[in-house]
């Protein structure tokens, strides 16, 4: 599935993730790479990588206002007929473009809202531009917990009739989630990025990879969760390194470190390095995590 939308590097978007298995399986975690021993430092706000920070900014804001965080929602009917149980749901596409198919997470909940179980799946389906489809998803007969009394439906990712998709890594919950899900406005509170990347295309002392951060909030905070992506140049992933290294960076403020694979070992036609920060520490206040699982996918497309 190609990816579009929501979920790029710099807050732009969020594209389709990886399907589930029986769909398109994961690759697997990457094992983290450990702590850098870079510092920050403040020459890393240079003017021009000042200016880009200031416009990334203004952008993110204007896109905010307009973010589908569900693409498709889905109303609850009915656990289906004795012969087919199946929960049947109603399915609202508040986009303009008519869906083929969907990344379906069914939840099942008993009588007194109490999470039982979840089943993931990509399904084939049909529902008109802004309109409305009926259609049965998620587990059958006695897979469904017997203590089912009601079931909710997140639609994870969409892919259009033109090709073109949509996506929310954010609205996998899995286990444990609650009935009722995120609001709109918890799923925008994880929405693009609170500190952005850039590889200043040299390495560090350690020989890995050279990056500059940017705090784009007014709160200091700790990076908890990194990775470098790694591209050929017509764009083709051929790595990624997870590193879980703690960065304190204060509000708006930035800092330079050394992360991810040396030099040496890189992969011979690797030719672009990018960054994301999945994950930080809010330093202040109620010292809260913040995480977007839209900026951690395997198969995440070059930015442009």
């Amino acid at each position: 599935m190609k990816a579009y939308g929501y979920g790029s590097i710099i807050a732009a978007s969020a594209a389709l993730a990886t399907l589930l298995a029986g769909c398109k399986k994961s690759d697997p975690q990457p094992a983290p790479t450990g702590s850098s021993s870079a510092a920050p430092s403040a020459a890393a706000g240079d003017a021009a990588w000042r200016n880009e920070v200031s416009d990334l900014k203004r952008q993110a804001a204007a896109r905010m206002k307009d973010r589908l965080t569900r693409a498709v929602t889905a109303q609850f009917e009915n656990m289906g007929t004795a012969k087919q149980r199946q929960a049947v749901f109603e399915l609202n596409n508040h986009a303009k473009q008519p869906v083929a198919a969907v990344e379906a997470w069914v939840y099942y909940y008993d009588g007194d809202a109490q999470y039982l179980a979840h089943h993931a799946s990509f399904v084939e389906l049909a529902i008109p531009a802004e309109g409305k489809a009926k259609h049965a998803l998620g587990a059958t007969g006695d897979a469904i917990p017997a203590a089912t009394k009601t079931a909710e439906c997140e639609i994870a990712s969409v892919e259009f009739e033109d090709g073109s998709e949509w996506t929310n890594e954010n609205l996998k919950l899995g286990k444990g989630r609650k009935a009722g899900g995120p609001s709109h406005d918890e799923l925008l509170a994880r929405e693009g990025e609170v500190v952005v990347g850039r590889w200043t295309s040299r390495f560090g002392e350690s020989q890995r990879p050279l990056l500059k951060l940017a705090n784009l909030t007014d709160r200091p905070l700790e990076t908890l969760t990194l990775w470098t992506y790694y591209y050929a140049a017509d764009g083709e992933l051929l790595d990624r390194q997870r590193d879980d290294q703690v960065v304190a960076i204060g509000a708006n403020g930035f800092a330079e470190i050394q992360s991810g694979t040396a030099q040496p070992d890189l992969d011979q036609d690797t030719k672009v390095i990018q960054v994301a920060v999945s994950s930080v520490r809010f330093t202040d206040g109620a010292k809260e995590t913040w995480s977007n699982e839209n900026l951690c996918r395997s198969d995440r497309p070059m930015v442009k």
